[in-house]
């Protein structure tokens, strides 16, 4: 029963559904025929449009009446057709073969007509900015072109090869101002080219490598565009042979360089005076060389340098004579070790070891009087006074006493002026000077002055405020003493120094 119902059911969808469609089909085909009258009726209409225009005037009503001319209709129509088979001509073929040519085309640089674009171009990025205006070979730029940054201000102007820049072109900074001018290669400097400052002096003119200064270039202020160098670099060092100018214009330097110092051999000036010819390390007088008087152009030392200062053997020179007035040895710019002095003229001295820029008076102590006219030479005048021998050496500003001893005349002390420096010591330090080399006096006392002391006074020509007093300070070292010898109480002027053994 079941069974027979559902069959039903289906029988009659079935047939409701097969109805529909055969409706369908009939309005289908009705559309259809009606559709096909349709067109043949225009396409009939427009021949026959055609036929008219076409055929050979015959009547007025085949022209077309346009600024006091008649036109046939078949002229109008012919003409009509031909210009559009060129715009169609034209869109479809010409279009596209001399975009690129005749104008720039117009590319996102995602797009897949980017990536095989050859001709001119302005290509924008995937904001829409405008970035390159210019030359493109198959996706990348070539030949001349402008590269702009995402702001619109100019980044590169010139020659490019496989999307680098290449050969000639200018280099411009965030406010497009040009700061390099001159040949690239794979987007460096390479040969010839200009840097300029921000505001526009030029900073340098020469020859690059991979981006860096390398051969021969001129180097000049970034501000006052004043000539600062000029001679050879590498990697964007000063090396080779150069010449430097101070900011008067004037040479300061000529020479080797290594590393952007001065190294090797060369010549320094001070305001166009020469003030050394020699070696050179790291910037620094080392090595031999020759250091002159900046305002007479004399020599006044002629030997080693290390570190800038006097080392190992040289010479000092009298400027005004240009004797040699000490040869020996040297140490961080002060007579140290074996030496001889000698007066302007060119006489010995005095032979033997210095120490702190002045004879080693200390190591003399204990030596006899044959020995101390080895180093010091022969006196100017001696005396003898209470069982003391003394001698006196005038150009020094010395005397010099010995005691007796087996028969043997030994040096006890030295007494020294102050027209030669001892120490860096002369008559006008302050006490504060006088600590940096001393240190702190042991003692300051007044001592009676002894016959000795008013005989030496009177032959050096030391004159003190008082005949029976001198005022002193004294300071002791390891096996000898100092006491300096003042002018009064006061203790302000030193006018002697005293050296003997503890």
């Amino acid at each position: 029963m079941a069974t027979n119902m559902i069959s039903q059911i289906f029988s009659r969808v079935t047939s409701s559904v097969q109805t529909q469609i055969n409706s369908l089909t009939k309005w289908t085909l009705k559309l259809q025929s009606f559709g096909s009258q349709f067109v043949q009726k225009i396409q009939e209409k427009i021949n026959k449009f055609v036929q008219s225009l076409m055929k050979k005037p015959s009547s007025k009503s085949d022209y077309l009446r346009f600024l006091g001319f008649y036109l046939s209709k078949k002229f109008v129509v012919m003409m009509f057709a031909g210009i559009g088979a060129v715009c169609y001509l034209y869109v479809s073929f010409f279009m596209p073969m001399l975009e690129g040519k005749l104008w720039a085309a117009k590319i996102r640089i995602d797009s897949i007509k980017f990536q095989q674009f050859s001709g001119k171009a302005k290509v924008y990025d995937t904001g829409g900015n405008f970035i390159y205006d210019g030359e493109m070979n198959s996706g990348q730029p070539k030949g001349f072109g402008i590269q702009y940054a995402t702001d619109g201000r100019k980044v590169y102007k010139g020659n490019f090869l496989q999307g680098q820049y290449d050969d000639q072109g200018e280099l411009y900074d965030n406010s497009e101002n040009v700061i390099y001018s001159g040949y690239f290669k794979n987007s460096k400097f390479e040969g010839p080219g200009k840097q300029m400052s921000s505001f526009g002096t030029v900073t340098f003119i020469g020859n690059f490598e991979k981006g860096n200064r390398s051969g021969r270039g001129t180097e000049y202020d970034a501000q006052s565009g004043a000539l600062k160098y000029y001679g050879e670099f590498v990697s964007d060092k000063r090396e080779g042979r150069g010449i430097e100018y101070d900011q008067k214009g004037e040479i300061s330097y000529e020479g080797d360089f290594k590393e952007g110092v001065y190294n090797g051999k060369g010549k320094k000036y001070n305001d166009g005076h020469l003030i050394y010819s020699g070696s050179f390390t790291n910037g620094k007088y080392s090595g031999e060389g020759l250091l002159y008087d900046e305002s007479s152009g004399v020599t006044k030392y002629s030997g080693e340098f290390e570190n800038g200062n006097y080392n190992g053997f040289g010479r000092l020179h009298d400027t005004g004579t240009m004797a040699v007035i000490y040869e020996g040895e040297f140490k961080n710019g002060k007579r140290d070790g074996e030496g001889i002095s000698y007066d302007s003229l060119g006489n010995p001295v005095f032979s033997g070891k210095f120490s702190e820029d002045g004879i080693d008076y200390f190591s003399a102590l204990g030596k006899n009087a044959d020995e101390i006219r080895e180093k010091f030479g022969n006196e100017n005048s001696r005396f003898s006074l209470k069982e003391k021998q003394i001698l006196i050496y005038s150009s020094l500003d010395l005397a010099v006493t010995f005691k007796s001893e087996e028969e043997n005349l030994i040096c006890e002390k030295f007494i020294l002026g102050v027209k030669h420096d001892f120490r860096g010591l002369g008559a006008r330090n302050t006490a504060a000077e006088r600590r940096s080399v001393l240190g702190e006096a042991f003692s300051s006392i007044n001592l009676k002055t002894t016959p000795v002391h008013q005989k030496v006074f009177k032959l050096l020509g030391i004159i003190l405020s008082s005949s029976e007093n001198i005022y002193t300070d004294k300071y002791i070292f390891d096996k000898y003493f100092i006491r300096l010898i003042f002018s009064g109480k006061d203790r302000e002027e030193v006018r002697a120094i005293e050296i003997g053994k503890t």
